[in-house]
């Protein structure tokens, strides 16, 4: 029977990202809905095919015989589709090359090493996107990320980038003004600088690898985020928890300096993420290629020795 009405491209695009994903919530993040917005785009598609794509269970999802066939068609014609596009846009001129960076990383790391990667490519227009609150997933508007985490994301190609470490940090004013700062233990005595949406216990890890137990500071400062925070200690309010190698320039020009030797390896890594059909496009492999290599020169500083680089690809 000849079918005379396609089904939306909004369907398609919800049921194609359900079926990578096998999870509402984690589809529902990817197109910008919500997941009860989602299941209904799903179900509203299955109603007009006439036929099941999932089997529902109790918190886990399964494609059917029926919907692993035509998830695999509908993703060859979604790659397709892009491609078409694409070639027409960028024949236009009129493609830019959207990277999406986390924001303390993208102030900090990124815009002063980003003028070689101007000049190699000037044909580029760039469009930088740093959330205000950093997603951990890649936005659908954007071409690139820079992420932080384990390297674990679905649906995407996922390659290691560089790694992390962590210790405190403040200014060199600071350092002379106030209470003596010689010893970990002396850290009773200051004003600990905090970032409130740190994903992770980093001073109450680097104190326990320290021996510093019970850890309570003459006072502390909260920040939103983590620029706000080194800025703080620039400014010489306090002592704050640096991340290499996100305060890399503050600490090359002098702005801020480390007190103590102790350096942790950071709670994660970064990681070049991107949809895995993208690759091939001319201006997403010149950023890989720019950005691996900066990537590598960084690593080659902090991990003399090279850290373990986690998975390289997840499809």
């Amino acid at each position: 029977m000849k079918v005379s009405r396609l089904p939306s491209l909004a369907a398609l695009k919800a049921f194609e990202s359900v079926g990578r994903h096998l999870s509402f919530q984690r589809a529902a993040e990817e197109v910008c809905l919500t997941p009860s917005a989602v299941s209904h785009q799903v179900r509203t598609l299955e109603n007009q095919l006439g036929a099941r794509l999932f089997v529902r269970r109790h918190h886990e999802l399964e494609l059917t015989p029926i919907g692993l066939s035509y998830l695999g068609r509908i993703q060859a014609i979604i790659a397709d589709l892009l491609d078409a596009t694409t070639d027409v846009v960028d024949s236009n001129g009129q493609a830019p090359l959207s990277i999406q960076l986390c924001p303390s990383l993208g102030a900090t790391w990124m815009i002063p090493r980003l003028g070689s990667f101007r000049e190699a490519h000037p044909e580029l227009e760039i469009n930088i996107v740093t959330p205000y609150e950093d997603p951990h997933f890649l936005l659908p508007e954007v071409d690139v990320g820079v992420l932080y985490g384990n390297g674990n994301w679905t649906g995407v190609r996922t390659e290691y980038l560089m790694g992390e470490q962590v210790f405190p940090v403040c200014s060199p004013g600071y350092l002379k003004s106030t209470s003596p700062l010689k010893h970990p233990a002396d850290l009773v005595e200051h004003t600990i600088i905090r970032c409130n949406i740190a994903a992770n216990p980093e001073w109450a890890t680097w104190c326990d690898a320290v021996g510093l137990t019970d850890f309570k500071p003459k006072q502390n400062l909260r920040f939103h985020n983590r620029v706000q925070s080194l800025a703080a200690a620039v400014e010489g309010l306090g002592i704050a928890m640096g991340r290499r190698p996100a305060v890399d320039d503050l600490l090359d020009t002098g702005k801020l300096v480390i007190p103590f030797d102790t350096m942790l390896d950071g709670f994660g890594a970064y990681y070049l993420v991107y949809p895995d059909q993208s690759g091939r496009l001319p201006r997403i492999a010149a950023f890989r290629a720019w950005i691996m290599s900066q990537g590598a020169e960084t690593d080659s500083h902090l991990f003399p020795v090279q850290p373990k680089r986690g998975p390289v690809a997840v499809a």
